[in-house]
């Protein structure tokens, strides 16, 4: 698989043995990835604003020059009371990034969605089912 999901997440997983594919879609910078979650409560634009800029996130021992996380895009999609969902798109994939991101400022995750890794996305795609990437998908990595 390209990139990881932790167990309480859903969403698409790219699966290749193609080393160059692999590497396009996991350095850091090249590749974005795009992300739906449900967090409460609903946050502020103070909030938003540091998540856009970039949260402090604990990678040590292994990362710990990497404290920091990369300016994001943040939108809210869609907001209720008590919660909202948020899109995230990313270029760098850290360990539970976007659960510890929300946690640095004060938000829950009650689920999280991947549906775009680069041009490949999730669609309607049923949980468990499997697609090969279409050569337009293909070209637009390379």
């Amino acid at each position: 698989p390209v990139g990881r999901l932790d167990a309480p997440s859903v969403g698409l997983l790219v699966m290749t043995n193609s080393s160059g594919l692999a590497a396009k879609l996991t350095t850091p910078g090249l590749c974005e990835k795009e992300y739906l979650l449900r967090v409460n409560p609903v946050p502020d634009q103070a909030s938003l604003l540091r998540l856009r800029s970039g949260v402090g996130i604990d990678d040590k021992p292994k990362n710990s020059d990497r404290g920091q996380t990369q300016p994001c895009d943040v939108t809210i999609v869609e907001s209720g009371d008590k919660s909202a969902v948020l899109r995230f798109t990313i270029r760098e994939g850290r360990n539970r990034q976007l659960r510890r991101m929300c946690s640095a400022v004060g938000l829950t995750v009650e689920w999280l969605l991947r549906v775009r890794v680069g041009p490949i996305r999730l669609g309607d795609l049923a949980v468990g089912a499997a697609r090969a990437a279409s050569p337009e998908e293909l070209r637009a990595v390379f």
